[in-house]
């Protein structure tokens, strides 16, 4: 007997008109729904057909997240993007990792984080042998000086 819930449903891309606005592409379906009210209660695996257009990048994510907690054994809650720059961060996908119970998202470009950082766009900054110390990195991360990845 296994600890985990297989859902079986639809998965899709959802463009809504509404009352209080509109949204373009948003993830949707039952399967996703009930996997997401789920998860809270117990471990999910979800099986769903998806269109065409977004099968490769719902692949990408849900099937790597779900790939890395079979090799761990253990949840894989924190996304991050392996390359690109500003503009290769589309909306959309940040709305899937969200969808898919990520709690927040590295990019793949410099810069520092604050208070009020969204946590779907955190900036990194790159570690190499340049600062010379780890005291030598952390002054120049407290003077703000540090920038692209």
């Amino acid at each position: 007997m296994s600890d985990e819930l297989l859902v079986a449903g639809s998965i899709a891309l959802d463009s809504l008109d509404g009352e209080f606005g509109s949204v373009r592409e948003e993830m949707g379906g039952s399967a996703l729904y009930f996997a997401l009210a789920a998860s809270l209660i117990m471990p999910v695996r979800m099986v769903a057909p998806v269109g065409q257009e977004s099968l490769a990048t719902v692949k990408e994510i849900l099937g790597s997240r779900l790939e890395l907690e079979d090799r761990l054994g253990t949840a894989v809650e924190l996304f991050a993007y392996p390359y690109g720059a500003p503009n290769n961060l589309l909306e959309r996908n940040r709305e899937l990792i969200k969808d898919a119970g990520f709690r927040c998202c590295c990019s793949c470009f410099g810069g520092l984080n604050g208070r009020g950082s969204d946590p779907f766009q955190l900036r990194r900054v790159a570690v190499s042998s340049w600062f010379g110390s780890p005291h030598r990195f952390g002054f120049d991360v407290a003077l703000r000086r540090t920038s692209a990845a």
